[in-house]
């Protein structure tokens, strides 16, 4: 049997708002960069391609530390959008329902950078952007060459968490 193959998970997630706070809220961005192209979860998407507020839930788990203890948290009204098959932006829209640890008004970090951490869930079925090519070549009395274009996603198996980092200009 092959050996298992990893789907897409985060490898950087940073964030990023108005230079005015350091506090989570409405024009903030979350940005999350997958392991590989991803097929953008096509279930979860409005008919324009972008990820509804209702989606986003669906797609991401997301908890912070409170008191010593992970605690699963929402993020409010939050949308997104692919900026690329492995790239996700995430646009905080509204706070309210948020989670009150990303509203500490005052905090040394921005937008939940260091406390803030989030996964992929295995049902949003967000699976790999894969493309397999076959040559097959049969020979007979003459050769005939058969080229076939599959594409074989690869699901989630495991959610793998990512903390929120800075970006490189600060906030």
């Amino acid at each position: 049997m092959a050996p298992r193959v990893e789907g897409p998970h985060i490898t950087a997630f940073y964030a990023n708002g108005t230079a005015s706070d350091a506090v989570y809220g409405p024009g903030d961005h979350l940005t999350l960069r997958f392991s590989r192209a991803t097929d953008r979860a096509p279930a979860l998407l409005a008919a324009a391609g972008s990820l509804p507020q209702a989606a986003v839930p669906r797609l991401l788990a997301c908890k912070v530390d409170v008191g010593g203890e992970e605690r699963a948290v929402p993020l409010g009204a939050v949308t997104g959008e692919w900026l690329a098959d492995d790239l996700l932006q995430l646009t905080v829209q509204g706070t309210a329902g948020a989670a009150p640890a990303l509203l500490v008004r005052g905090a040394p970090s921005a937008v939940g950078v260091g406390v803030l951490k989030c996964c992929v869930l295995k049902a949003a079925n967000l699976m790999d952007k894969v493309t397999l090519t076959l040559t097959l070549t049969l020979t007979l009395s003459l050769t005939l060459t058969l080229t076939l274009t599959l594409t074989l996603p690869l699901p989630l198996t495991r959610c793998s968490w990512a903390v929120c980092a800075a970006t490189a200009s600060g906030r």
